[in-house]
């Protein structure tokens, strides 16, 4: 054989070699019958020893295969266990996967109750009990909103010789919003502004409209653009239950009702996680009230993001998110500023019935008579009395 053929050859069958080991890239995203992205799910290779990946915070995955026919595992606690057959073949593959509900699991909770520490087992029936809590149908409610921002810039050597008044290094920010809003699931929101008043600076306030962000702890993913690019991971998801870590601070007897404090914490997967506490009734399995702190290299702006949201009864079985505080702090230059949002919701009406195109593009419109409301407006609007601070600055 002459050396040229022999060198085709040998040319030829090395590129044939080198495209059976190619790898190729299997993506995919993951999500619950609702649509909702799953996190931390495993994504396995049956029977080819130690192939295993996970989802992202979005429910994304990534593996590298060669050329062949897989059975592909997708496991999640709380959810059946999924597997598919994925053949690649010389290209990247992509292959999305739906959980559905583990209906065994749903029906076993209590399980752990001879654990001395029962906060992991309390949060799995809230998770458990998720789609009886989180009500989801249409509705119209009322909002007041109270921001207020004080900043904070590095102090003049000249001492203020009026006490009873702002330092000079100090300036506040202030603005109210009445607002009726309107809700159909899913992710359907208008606002109607209704009375609108501003003071100084507000460009820096944090939520000054509903639509900003939605703070439902019942779904997997909390997306706050205005704070973070990437999505936060609920405490209260089944992906939450792998990624925090519960512990027990109190049990307490409130309206005849037991209710658990828990200390949430994140674990050592994932970074898009809160710290704080949840409070979650008895029996019902409702969240009463969580306080959780945003972490803080996700924040576009802030140093410090603080939440603490409250859910009452609007009526004998559904309860509703009743008031939000939002407590933040950031520095920019030599300037401090330190703010606070707070929001009452009222007057739900539920099953409330829309006009055909109801929604449209138009997320927020204000009425012309908003920004004319005169001070006796504001006062019977108000759910908590200015500060003295406050009232001075106006």
């Amino acid at each position: 054989m002459k050396a040229s053929a022999y060198y085709i050859i040998l040319v030829l069958f090395t590129f044939a070699s080198n495209l059976h080991g190619q790898q190729h890239n299997l993506t995919g995203k993951v999500t619950n019958t609702y649509g909702e992205p799953l996190a931390f799910v495993s994504v396995q290779v049956k029977g080819i020893g130690p192939s295993e990946t996970k989802t992202d915070i979005s429910g994304n995955y990534l593996m590298k295969l060669v050329n062949g026919q897989y059975e592909i595992v997708y496991t999640l606690s709380g959810y059946t266990v999924q597997t598919i057959s994925v053949v690649v073949k010389n290209g990247d593959v992509v292959q999305d996967m739906i959980l559905n509900d583990d209906i065994n699991l749903l029906s076993s909770a209590g399980i752990s109750a001879r654990r001395k520490d029962r906060s992991e087992e309390i949060i799995r029936n809230a998770i458990n009990s998720k789609e009886k809590n989180n009500y989801s149908g249409g509705y119209k409610s009322e909002a007041y909103i109270k921001a207020t921002e004080e900043t904070e810039f590095k102090k003049s050597k000249k001492k203020n010789s009026k006490p009873d008044t702002l330092p000079p290094s100090t300036s506040l920010n202030l603005a109210e919003i009445n607002i009726t809003r309107y809700v159909d699931y899913p992710g359907k929101i208008k606002e109607i502004r209704n009375g609108v008043t501003k003071r100084g600076d507000i460009d820096g306030l944090f939520y000054l409209s509903t639509t900003q962000g939605d703070f439902n702890f019942y779904r997997n993913l909390i997306s706050v653009p205005a704070l973070s690019e990437s999505p936060f991971l609920s405490p209260v998801s089944n992906s939450g239950l792998i990624a925090y870590k519960f512990k027990m601070l109190e049990i307490d007897v409130i309206d005849g009702k037991t209710v658990y404090r828990i200390k949430v914490t994140p674990g050592k997967l994932g970074n898009a996680l809160f710290t704080g506490e949840i409070e979650i009734e008895d029996s019902s399995w409702q969240i009463r009230k969580l306080t959780l702190s945003f972490p803080k290299f996700h924040l576009v702006e802030y140093d410090e993001f603080i939440l603490t949201q409250e859910n009452k009864k609007v009526n004998d079985s559904v309860w509703m998110t009743s008031t939000m505080e939002f407590l933040y702090k950031a520095k920019t230059g030599k300037a401090k500023y330190s703010g606070r949002t707070i929001v009452y919701f009222t007057d739900y009406e539920l099953d409330y019935k829309f006009p055909k195109r109801f929604f449209n593009n138009e997320l927020s419109a204000t009425t012309l008579e908003a920004y004319k409301r005169d001070s006796a407006y504001w006062v019977s609007l108000r759910k908590e009395p200015l500060t003295i601070k406050e009232l001075k600055y106006i």
